[in-house]
């Protein structure tokens, strides 16, 4: 499970990386740093400046911020206990939107405001889904059913009316998150999925929110 301390190590990497580009320029421009101007924004030092982007500038030019590592102009939902709200807030700005009650504590969606760069970084710890199949077996459920991929697909065709070929690559409209599937050529080149969930009691579990 992501923890608060998982978020912060993966958003100061990100920062890192970016701070270790512009000193890496600096150190190529002879540890000459850009000037700062009243509103703090950084300009080249000396003509033929070399800056992270690969371009040259003259002196007093205004050397232009990486918009992946600067713009907080990307939302990032993540699904948070009320109790860890203001130390995500000490990490990324953003505000907590409506609560409610699981298992007698109070949680809800954070939507942080983040760069490109944090978002994509943070799109790989976090979950994705509100919900997916697990084994009913290996959890608690009070509603539970036997997996069957040909079902799921004649139901998914039908509703959508997809072709068997669109569906090599798009499975995003079949209800079962986190399930794989398969597919099988059969000797006459029909061609059929499977799952290794077929035949087996299954549940939704809902995507942990973070506690800690």
């Amino acid at each position: 499970m992501t923890t608060i301390a998982d978020i912060k190590t993966c958003v100061d990497a990100v920062n890192a990386a970016y701070e270790a580009r512009i000193q890496g320029a600096i150190v190529d421009n002879y540890d000459r740093k850009p000037t700062l101007d009243r509103s703090g924004r950084q300009h080249a030092p000396c003509d033929n400046y070399i800056w992270i982007d690969g371009n040259r500038y003259l002196g007093g030019q205004y050397l232009p911020e990486d918009e992946e590592n600067t713009a907080k102009s990307y939302s990032l939902k993540i699904k948070i206990a009320k109790t860890v709200e203001s130390q995500l807030q000490e990490i990324m700005r953003g505000s907590l939107g409506k609560t409610w009650i699981v298992d007698n504590t109070e949680i809800g969606y954070y939507y942080a405001q983040v760069t490109r760069a944090e978002k994509t970084a943070l799109e790989k710890i976090l979950p994705t889904v509100d919900r997916q199949i697990v084994l009913a077996d290996e959890h608690t459920a009070s509603k539970t059913w036997i997996f069957n991929t040909k079902k799921l697909i004649k139901s998914y065709v039908y509703k959508f009316g997809y072709q068997w070929q669109e569906m090599f690559q798009d499975f995003s409209h079949m209800d079962a998150p986190g399930v794989e599937f398969e597919m099988v050529v059969k000797r006459d080149g029909k061609i059929t999925f499977k799952s290794d969930f077929d035949g087996k009691s299954v549940c939704y579990v809902t995507t942990p929110y973070i506690t800690e």
